[in-house]
């Protein structure tokens, strides 16, 4: 998939994301967990990367619930699929990661996937995690971009 068409999924997929929890009365949603990491691109933070929680399978009531965040200038992240940092709900996912920006004298540039599409589909990436109902610190994603 060429860059220019998937930055916008990644954000029709964030946007998507906050509005599935924004009908709901907050004792209707399920309980999530805290999740935090980092992600690093051939050893430096990935800034404003794409970090996406795709369930392995149905969760509560049948439903996927797909987490989606940014990472920061450091590379770094908190969960979301309800509401900021809220984390994801207890199972096991599959995690895409599309990183379409670098800092350049101290600004934000948009570029191709600096990793290539190599983790960007959720049928193709090699990154799993498990979330149990506990706060999880992730060891960082030190990704190549080959």
């Amino acid at each position: 998939m060429p860059f220019g068409s998937l930055v916008p999924h990644c954000v029709i997929l964030i946007c998507a994301g906050v509005v599935c929890g924004c009908g709901k009365p907050a004792s209707d949603l399920p309980v999530c967990y805290p999740v935090s990491g980092t992600v690093l691109v051939d050893g430096t933070p990935a800034v404003r990367a794409v970090v996406c929680f795709y369930p392995v399978s149905p969760q509560h009531g049948g439903q996927e619930y797909v987490g989606q965040t940014l990472t920061d200038d450091n590379g770094e992240f908190r969960m979301t699929t309800f509401s900021s940092g809220d984390g994801a709900l207890k199972g096991e996912y599959v995690v895409t990661v599309v990183a379409p920006w670098e800092i350049r004298r101290s600004q934000d540039v948009a570029v191709p996937d600096l990793l290539n599409g190599l983790f960007a589909s959720r049928e193709k990436s090699p990154l799993k995690v498990t979330v149990d109902e506990q706060p999880l610190a992730l060891e960082p994603f030190d990704l190549k971009s080959k």
